[in-house]
């Protein structure tokens, strides 16, 4: 009787139970049928072999279902070989013949790497969102055949709060249950990261023209998405081009760091000696924000007359 073998393909890398039909492999009986067909491991411990390191089974947890064997949980994590690591023998018990073996050839591959089918791309977020706020969208296939793979994108450290601009962010994706012969892919995409706004408050008090000379208390507060501190500055020009126009308004101005300690209520006090022929209150102010939102605010005071 010629005895047929067959290959059973143990994907490197991995841990999962493979299942084969035996009776794939059953030849066809030289006379007549071979009646009631039994298939056993016998001796486990020797049925199966493996002659490559990096492989393992527990013997004892293969099972036979009819013409079925479930090899449970076998252990290829740490395989590197490509070919044959292996045999399962199986005896066939029949009714009509005499006893006789099939013999099983495990044969271990590589995963197979999935390329991306078009281009992956990401959606934006804000400076102090981190990249797990981004969506990941794109399909993987099969390099050789074009098939689709399923399977979830993820971010590699999603914990990661990149600075405004253009990021390079590294994703991992994970094939899906049954798609165990292709491998984990991690490669990168660009997403764009927009500048976050700054949260700014400037109160100035109400004055009246007395005559004297007179304290003008401005509250300014300024709070970041990153709790950065945030410094404000005094400036006397306005849209960066003041000339005084009256010999007899004189200013003195202190500048003050804010935010020490972190404090977001800072407090500044402008001094300011008027001789004006009008109230102070009625002099017009203006308040300006830095172009840096994330930073800094630049705060301008005109004293203008008419």
């Amino acid at each position: 009787m010629n005895i047929p073998t067959d290959t059973l393909n143990v994907i490197n890398g991995t841990q999962q139970t493979y299942t084969y039909d035996f009776s794939k492999l059953l030849p066809e009986a030289p006379n007549g049928d071979y009646g009631t067909v039994r298939y056993d491991l016998g001796n486990r411990q020797t049925a199966i072999n493996f002659t490559a390191h990096g492989y393992y089974l527990d013997p004892e947890i293969a099972e036979f279902e009819g013409s079925k064997l479930t090899l449970v949980g076998l252990y290829a994590k740490d395989g590197t070989a490509t070919g044959q690591i292996g045999t399962v023998e199986v005896t066939v018990t029949t009714t009509n013949y005499e006893n006789f073996q099939l013999t099983l050839v495990l044969n271990a591959v590589n995963q197979i790497k999935p390329t991306p089918d078009g281009t992956i791309t990401a959606s934006e977020i804000t400076y102090g969102q981190t990249l797990s706020e981004s969506r990941i969208s794109g399909t993987m296939k099969d390099p050789d055949t074009g098939k689709s793979v399923n399977g979830t994108f993820a971010w590699t450290d999603g914990t990661i709060n990149p600075n405004a601009g253009d990021y390079e962010a590294e994703w991992t994706f994970t094939p899906a249950a049954g798609y165990e012969k292709y491998a984990t892919v991690t490669e990168t995409v660009t997403i764009k990261v927009k500048p976050a706004e700054l949260t700014v408050s400037v109160k100035a008090s109400s004055m009246y023209y007395t005559g004297e000379e007179q304290i003008a208390s401005i509250i300014a507060s300024g709070q970041s998405v990153d709790s950065t501190p945030v410094t404000f500055t005094y400036s006397d020009k306005e849209d960066g081009n003041y000339t005084s126009g009256r010999t007899d308004i004189h200013r003195r101005g202190h500048i003050h760091r804010l935010l020490q300690g972190g404090s977001r209520e800072p407090r500044t006090s402008y001094r300011y000696v008027h001789r004006d022929h009008r109230p102070a209150a009625d002099q017009p102010s203006l308040f300006r924000q830095s172009p840096r939102p994330t930073t800094a605010v630049q705060m301008s005071r005109s004293l203008r007359t008419s």
